[in-house]
């Protein structure tokens, strides 16, 4: 915890009916790695974002499945795509191999080496040939054809897609394919991003227009940094005298802010956020539609109403300022205040409260005889209950861990690991040590390096008299074992835990892969063949499938459950257990699949016994 954060914690859902959301889709979201296929079925979102539960509506059966839209969902059935209704009837029939969400009623779907777009019948409007392609309108596609397939890509943004062309569904291409789009605004106002891939420096360079869907320019490019129009105002960057100066237009590209700002971005329904200088001296401002200065002058730091998360924090119209070491209060109005917020609750729990004070916060517990506690600003975990777990509080860039009656754990340190016994591993200059509640070190900051290893058992409270925990640590450059027992903390030389290589080869359930004369298959607990032994090598099942290879195609290919061979999904050359960042498998052969087979193969042996090193990674 190094870095000074807030966490949010946020509700992951819109608005939800019984049945169904704002757009018409249902109220059901897509969840895999189930059953010990590795299948997905659809849980009740609303029973999920309120609850945590899941409660399955459609139950896991799929292959793959994608998030409903436009009321339908892809879904994969035996390796190809179609799409079901939220009663779980089956509307396209599985034809694809790519098969994308329903946008204003077309979505994009194809084989492996060509999409095309469908509309909700299943049928093509748009043959085969992009080989990316994203729904704009239901007039336009962004599209990149099969032949320049490689000057393009997609990314994840609604509209983000790179090298490609506006393409009619009625009238074909519009323009060339050398386009980089990101989304403006409501597609149906028909403007668009567009940045000129094959502009020259000093031209179009690295710089946006705003495109009209007939491939006409509205704003000729010449803005470095662009963004989507939100509350009527998009803000843009563009270079002015070798500067890089920030302005904003408006939903029909008119200029409404000038360009005078070194950065706007966007805050809320009623102004933009602007920065002035670098890290760590940058100063914030808050800029009205017109592209006036709240107050006239930046500040050091500032907070918006809607990024507190207490539940108990006052609402307000205001935000709040830093001015120097000082919170100060600033209207709407441009007004500035002395911080209007101090003695008001921000956090009410069962056995303390937080306010609002001069400069931050104070905890105040509940027994008076446990002393209050001023910090600068709480940083919360994910949790949906600020209360449960308490907050830890910060003071620069120091953090203490708050007990559920109030209690600072021992103290305020830079750095933090969870408990160990009835103790806390903190840090103190970079060197590790365990703290008792009251601030008491059992062991003083002596490790450079502290991990857990097994066997393990995760505590619900910090202060457990036994724990059958163990930890490695490091001193001068030497391995220890650091073990709890009979409530003393004791260190032994470090000798590695004999690894149980057996385990690489368990699959889901009950089920494990086994081999019988150098060919390998999976088996089930009581040594039942699910898959004979007949393989070179397997993986275990994943989305409804196991891999294994296949000589006379030089490729991997799928398999069921009942050992069929399946077309589809497609095969392919390699496949291996696991990967690396950044590295490439250890090679066994100059034929890319041969050593794929080999790497896995090496791999199940391990697991057997029968190799004493795992197969392993080349960095680059």
């Amino acid at each position: 915890m190094r870095a000074y954060l807030y966490i949010l914690t946020f509700v992951l859902s819109l608005i939800f009916s019984t049945s169904t959301v704002a757009d018409g889709s249902p109220n059901l979201t897509p969840r895999c790695n189930q059953t010990v296929f590795d299948l997905c079925g659809f849980i009740d979102a609303k029973i999920w974002n309120e609850h945590r539960r899941e409660v399955f509506i459609i139950e896991p059966k799929y292959e793959r499945a994608e998030a409903f839209s436009d009321g339908l969902a892809a879904v994969r059935i035996e390796g190809k795509y179609g799409y079901i209704n939220s009663s779980n009837e089956l509307i396209i029939t599985p034809q694809f191999d790519r098969a994308g969400e329903f946008d204003q009623g077309f979505a994009v779907s194809g084989t492996n080496n060509a999409l095309g777009i469908i509309d909700q019948s299943g049928n093509y409007v748009v043959d085969p040939i992009f080989s990316h392609a994203k729904v704009f309108s239901d007039e336009i596609i962004l599209g990149i054809s099969t032949e320049n397939a490689e000057q393009g890509y997609s990314s994840h943004g609604k509209y983000n897609i790179f090298g490609a062309g506006l393409y009619n569904i009625s009238d074909g291409w519009l323009t060339e394919q050398k386009y980089n789009f990101e989304r403006f605004g409501d597609p149906n106002k028909g403007l668009i991003w567009a940045q000129d891939q094959t502009g020259e420096t000093g031209t179009w360079d690295d710089e946006y227009g705003l495109m009209q869907i007939d491939g006409s320019w509205l704003i000729e490019p010449q803005f470095r940094l662009v963004s989507e129009l939100r509350y009527n105002r998009a803000p843009i960057r563009k270079m002015i005298d070798g500067q890089t100066i920030a302005g904003a237009i408006d939903e029909d590209g008119r200029q409404v802010i000038p360009f005078k700002f070194e950065s706007l971005s966007h805050m809320d329904e009623n102004f933009l956020l602007a920065h002035k200088g670098r890290y760590p001296d940058q100063k914030e401002g808050i800029v009205s539609f017109d592209g006036k200065l709240l107050g006239g002058r930046y500040f050091d730091d500032l907070e918006r109403p809607d990024r507190v998360i207490g539940p108990d924090h006052p609402k307000h119209d205001f935000y709040m300022v830093k001015d120097g070491d000082e919170w100060k209060t600033l209207t709407k109005d441009g007004v500035l205040l002395s911080d209007q917020r101090v003695g008001q609750i921000f956090l009410k729990c069962d056995q303390f409260s937080i306010f609002y004070d001069t400069n931050g916060y104070a905890l105040v517990p509940k027994d008076n005889k446990l002393p209050t506690v001023r910090f600068e600003s709480p940083l919360f975990s994910s949790s949906d209950q600020t209360c449960t777990p308490p907050p830890t509080l910060t003071r620069g860039k120091s953090y203490a861990t708050t007990l559920k009656n109030g209690k600072v754990f021992a103290g305020f340190y830079e750095n933090s690991k969870g408990f160990f016994g009835t103790h806390k591993w903190v840090s103190v200059n970079d060197k590790w040590g365990l703290v008792s509640v009251d601030g008491d070190f059992s062991i003083k900051p002596i490790y450079t390096s502290v991990s857990r290893e097994g066997p393990l058992r995760l505590q619900a409270s910090p202060l457990v008299v036994e724990t059958d925990e163990t930890y490695k640590v490091i001193r001068d450059s030497e391995a220890f074992r650091l073990s709890f027992v009979d409530g003393k903390y004791v260190e032994v030389s470090f000798t590695k835990f004999e690894e149980n290589t057996t385990q690489i080869l368990n699959c889901d359930g009950p089920y494990r892969r086994k081999s019988k004369d150098g060919l390998w298959g999976i088996v089930d607990e009581t040594g039942k063949p699910l898959i004979p032994m007949q393989y070179r090598a397997i993986t275990c099942f994943s989305n409804g499938v196991a891999w294994v290879p296949d000589d006379t195609q030089r490729q991997w290919c799928p398999i069921d459950r009942h050992n069929r061979i399946r077309s589809a999904p497609a095969c392919s050359t390699t496949r291996y257990a696991y990967w690396a960042s950044h590295s490439d498998p250890e090679e066994f052969d100059e034929d890319p699949y041969e050593s794929s087979v080999l790497w896995m193969r090496a791999h199940l042996d391990y697991g057997e016994g029968r190799r004493d090193e795992k197969p392993g990674f080349v960095p680059w």
